[in-house]
């Protein structure tokens, strides 16, 4: 055996744990006021065909769903969703966000990076019947339903626009995406395992 072998099998170590660790904090999990908060600095979805469309004048709805897993990702125990619509400002290059359950908000002169950051940002889940002591896991699943008219609110289609609530979105999420032009597009990020008990809590 060379010499180098064993020397390369601990560099090879070395780069696999790197290469975990940066896995592990896709998305970071947080305590705060008895919530639970999530932010996912390496999940990127105003990218490809949605940010095409954006820039072509179209509005782009964002369904996002928040999961709180366990039994090794097989038990959901928290569910949120919400549907955001963005629209991009050509002039000023920068997007503006309508948050749909929530009347009044909204957000604008934002950046790529900081729309999807506040799209995630708007999530707090409840701590009530969580167990303090088992593995858990934060999902992070986003789905673009692209080619909307801004001005009509209708698809390339000419259908109405899909009916916002609770059930039509776990459905949505249930389904494939499709591949074709106009078609949906999904994201996921996913936490590395973590214990409620050790989470770090923001302080105000």
């Amino acid at each position: 055996m060379p010499a180098s072998f064993p020397n390369f099998i601990a560099w090879s170590l070395v780069l696999a744990s790197a290469q975990a660790f940066a896995a592990s904090q896709e998305v970071e999990v947080r305590i705060d006021n008895d919530k639970v908060q999530v932010s996912a600095p390496g999940l990127h979805f105003l990218v490809g065909k949605p940010l095409q469309e954006l820039r072509s004048g179209l509005s782009i709805a964002f369904d996002i769903q928040i999961s709180i897993l366990a039994d090794a990702r097989q038990t959901v125990l928290h569910r949120s969703f919400d549907r955001f619509v963005l629209i991009y400002d050509v002039w000023e290059e920068r997007f503006s966000i309508a948050r749909l359950r929530s009347t009044g908000a909204s957000a604008s002169h934002l950046t790529a990076s900081a729309a999807e950051a506040w799209c995630v940002s708007r999530f707090a889940l409840p701590m009530n019947g969580l167990p303090q002591d088992r593995p858990l896991w934060v999902r992070i699943d986003v789905r673009a339903n692209e080619g909307r008219d801004r001005r009509s609110g209708t698809a390339p289609d000419g259908s109405e626009d899909e009916r916002f609530s609770l059930s039509n979105l776990i459905e949505v999420f249930s389904r494939p995406a499709r591949s074709r032009s106009g078609s949906a597009t999904q994201w996921r990020a996913e936490s590395a395992s973590f214990q409620l008990a050790n989470l770090r809590r923001l302080t105000h």
